[in-house]
């Protein structure tokens, strides 16, 4: 939860969402913050102490579903990027020739204010 409320706070200052919002995010993750704190040993002792050891063979087989999910969200990333790339450059070669809307607003304004003058 502390990191989703960290995003939020995150969030929340850079798009300039509202103050109240913004004290609540902060209130929130400090409260949160001091929780974590406040139960930390007790989060080292069931997290990492009383862990049992894995076999050779379960590092094993974990080591290879891990890398393999590195490769597939590795792959999508590519992928991704690739397409809109291609996407991108076919969107060039189909340029329109009309000025953008509100330039034409801007000339349009503009020949009305000469030729009142």
């Amino acid at each position: 939860m502390a990191p989703m409320m960290f995003n939020i706070l995150l969030i929340n200052i850079f798009y300039s969402i509202t103050y109240g919002a913004e004290c609540t995010a902060i209130f929130i993750l400090g409260c949160m913050l001091l929780l974590l704190l406040h139960e930390r040993d007790e989060f080292f002792r069931v997290l990492w102490s009383s862990q049992s050891a894995e076999s050779k063979s379960r590092q094993w087989i974990h080591w290879i579903f891990r890398t393999l999910i590195l490769l597939f969200v590795l792959g999508e990333i590519i992928l991704g990027s690739t397409l809109l790339a291609n996407q991108e450059g076919k969107a060039v070669t189909r340029n329109v020739s009309y000025p953008p809307r509100q330039a034409y607003r801007l000339s349009e304004i503009k020949k009305n204010l000469l030729s009142k003058i």
